[in-house]
Formats: structure tokens, C-alpha cells, sequence
């Protein structure tokens, strides 16, 4: 075969493939050596049972259900409060139904009696498509809720974001959310760090910078 018209057919042939199924499509079952036995979920209480840490540490139970629901990233304030972004609507069936329905949000988990494990949750912001990284700044929160960077403030302290402001406008990912920019994670430099994405950020004094990166 010519080489030309080999490349033309290794790529439609790669895209055919990931196709997926189609309608009314019937998959012969898996063979026996291929079946995934059940795996329910544990309770917090049996999943801690299943850790083996080495001599000396241990694994201690911070928050689960119900008081935080579908996390995917979060970020520790200087105060000790854990702010969780959660992503209820991603991938509730195979199809994907309903998930760009505005139900995201950032929630703030905090340890009112200092025994270690988180006993309040407060709602600071809803309302949200797919978000997926949060990070505390001394005067609120970045919150990557595509296609934006918001900043967003508690000005009267009860807790839940007053002011919203869009900072960047160029985070994707509404269509793919397996392979959008997330992160913002602090590097050494003191710049927000992100993954598949084409800047990174850093805040202070009310000031948003950016630089690109590779």
C-alpha cells in the first residue's frame, strides 16, 4: 500500500474505533475470566480497616458522607477549614444525562470541637457546572468553574461567597471534563500550578497574573 494512502486510512480507521457503541448495537457478554466480581462500597468505618501505612503513621478519618458529597478537589485554609469542591452531576450513567446541570459547588467543612474530624458544612457557593479545583487566597477563593477563574468573597462572614468576579475565561472542558484544566495548585514559586492547561496564576493584592506554560 502507498504510503500516502496509508495515512490517510490509519487515522479514519483510529476515529471509527472510538465511535463507541451504536444504537441498537448487542455486545456479546465477557468471557468468564473477565467478569468483575460486585464491589459495594464500604462504610468509612470498614474502609479504614482496608489502609496499611508504615510503623508510625496512621489514617484518620476527616469527612465523608453525607456531609460531603462527590468531592473532586479541595484545599486547606490557614485556619484549619477544608474547602471541597463537589461535582455531583459527572457521569451519573454511561450517557452522561443531565451533567451540565448547574449543580456543582464549593463547600467549606470545618471542626468546630477540635476532635480532628469536620462536624459543619456551609453551602459558600452554587449553582456551578462541572467545577473541579478551588484554592484560598487571603481574601476568599479561586475557583475553576469552566470556562472561568472566579474570585470569589464572603464579605459579611456568614460563610457563603457575597461577590463572584470572572477573572479568566479559558478554561475548557465543559464537553470533556476527563481531560480540562484543574489543579491550581501552589508550586514553590508561589505560582497556582494547573493541569492540561495553558497558564498558570498567581494572586496577590487583588491582583490576577498569568504566565503560559508549555
Amino acid at each position: 500500500m502507498r504510503p500516502f494512502l496509508l495515512s490517510l486510512l490509519l487515522p479514519a480507521t483510529v476515529a471509527f474505533a472510538q465511535q463507541g457503541d451504536r444504537p441498537g448495537e448487542v455486545q456479546p457478554p465477557l468471557p468468564a475470566d473477565l467478569s468483575v466480581p460486585d464491589a459495594p462500597p464500604l462504610s468509612p468505618e470498614d474502609a479504614l480497616e482496608g489502609f496499611h501505612v508504615a510503623p508510625g503513621l496512621r489514617v484518620e478519618l476527616v469527612a465523608a458522607e453525607p456531609l460531603v458529597i462527590a468531592p473532586v478537589a479541595m484545599d486547606i485554609a490557614a485556619d484549619g477549614r477544608l474547602w471541597v469542591v463537589e461535582m455531583p452531576g459527572y457521569m451519573n450513567d454511561i450517557d452522561g444525562t443531565a451533567e451540565q446541570e448547574p449543580n456543582g459547588r464549593v463547600v467549606i467543612l470545618e471542626d468546630t470541637d477540635a476532635d480532628g474530624r469536620m462536624d459543619t458544612r456551609t453551602v459558600f457557593l452554587d449553582g456551578l457546572v462541572l467545577p473541579r479545583a478551588v484554592a484560598v487566597v487571603p481574601d476568599g477563593a479561586l475557583i475553576v468553574a469552566p470556562p472561568h477563574l472566579l474570585h470569589a468573597t464572603d464579605d459579611d462572614g456568614d460563610g457563603r461567597a457575597d461577590v463572584t468576579t470572572i477573572l479568566d475565561d479559558t478554561f475548557a472542558g465543559l464537553e470533556s471534563p476527563e481531560h480540562a484544566g484543574n489543579g491550581l495548585r501552589y508550586g514553590m514559586d508561589n505560582w497556582l500550578h494547573c493541569s492540561q492547561h495553558p497558564w498558570e496564576y498567581r494572586y496577590a493584592d487583588g491582583t490576577l497574573r498569568r504566565r503560559a506554560v508549555g
